[in-house]
């Protein structure tokens, strides 16, 4: 399920921006998909397929802040702008409220569904 979530991810994002898949970063970790916005401007998504919203945010979560600020001093650090955790899972009112306390942080994450019944990558939590 992972792969066809990121191939048809990366199909739907390709049609508008400059998208990589599973780009190592200087940690070794591969981010699953990068969304070039700008020349100075990416977006990491990482999926997970969990049973659970909660589950895979809690996954999800290590790895996207470890790719995108681990060390504080890698040239990727800088460029990392919006970390994505995508699932099959729909968002929820505590997914949402996790969400919104993470951003309070000064994080600048979101979360999406993949509908898999419709192939379709889900508006964003937060929209912008």
């Amino acid at each position: 399920m992972h792969i066809d979530i990121q191939n048809k991810t990366f199909d739907i994002l390709s049609q508008n921006y400059t998208v990589k898949t599973e780009r190592k970063v200087e940690t070794g970790g591969f981010v699953d998909i990068v969304v070039e916005i700008a020349t100075d401007c990416e977006i990491f998504y990482e999926i997970k397929t969990n049973n659970t919203v909660r589950e895979c945010i809690r996954e999800a979560f290590g790895q996207i802040m470890e790719y995108a600020y681990y060390p504080n001093n890698h040239k990727v650090y800088e460029r990392a702008t919006g970390l994505v955790i995508v699932s099959q899972n729909a968002i929820n009112a505590s997914a949402e409220s996790y969400i919104d306390k993470l951003r309070g942080f000064g994080i600048n994450i979101y979360y999406q569904q993949f509908n898999l019944v419709e192939n379709i990558l889900e508006e964003a939590y937060p929209p912008n």
